[in-house]
């Protein structure tokens, strides 16, 4: 199969590769769907730290299984952990100390074909093939919120509205917040306010009264 891979900061390369087999426990599917995400950009330009060339970049994905007819769509979980170690016995996978990421510690899916653990598979549950690519940083934006413990009423700010910042706030609007947010570019604070269906969203925290910025309860700097 050909495969996308990136060779050296600043260069990717397309080449061939066999396709793979996969194991127990593990499923084969196409790739249909591949979001560039921030990490991918940092490792093209060589700043991705803990990362080593050459490297297939692509964790956002879209999947579909090879043999399944018709075709079910599926999100995965990028984020390979061990299972025994103690953080995972004790329900903290993102703290394994084996963590890999796909397209960061292993060749992740610009390609066609990819392996990966039937338990890291979601289901579509009625999303359109193209959106489940961007399951994974909604799910980051998800977290965030869930750790923050938001709630339906509170005055609640979103520093930044790059993707994740989008995520966040979304997230924030679904659960009922009384959202405000900022963004320096001013293309972001365009597309923020067609997104999330508000005026609030400026160009700073300054913009803001003194009274105002005292009487939020939140704040998620992304």
């Amino acid at each position: 199969m050909r495969v996308l891979n990136l060779a050296a900061p600043g260069r990717l390369e397309w080449q061939e590769a066999p396709d793979p087999v996969p194991g127990p426990g593990e499923e084969l599917v196409r790739v249909r769907y591949a979001g560039i995400c921030g990490t991918d950009l940092h490792a093209y330009h060589g700043r991705q730290p803990f990362f080593e060339y050459p490297r297939r970049l692509g964790h956002e994905l879209c999947v579909e299984l090879i043999d399944d007819s018709p075709s079910q769509a599926f999100a995965v979980n990028p984020y390979m952990h061990c299972g025994s170690c103690q953080p995972c016995c004790a329900g903290t996978t993102n703290c394994c100390e084996q963590l890999e990421v796909l397209g960061v510690h292993r060749d992740g899916g610009f390609a066609p074909l990819l392996i990966v653990p039937v338990s890291h598979l979601y289901a579509a549950q009625g999303l359109a093939a193209e959106a489940l690519a961007v399951v994974e940083p909604l799910v980051v934006g998800h977290h965030a919120v869930a750790r923050a413990g938001i709630a339906a009423g509170e005055a609640v700010l979103v520093a930044g509205l790059g993707p994740i910042g989008l995520g966040v706030a979304l997230m924030a609007k679904c659960r009922g917040a009384d959202l405000v947010a900022c963004e320096a570019r001013a293309d972001r604070r365009q597309a923020g306010r067609s997104i999330l269906d508000t005026d609030a969203v400026l160009e700073s925290v300054q913009a803001w009264s003194h009274s105002f910025v005292k009487g939020l309860e939140v704040v998620c700097r992304a």
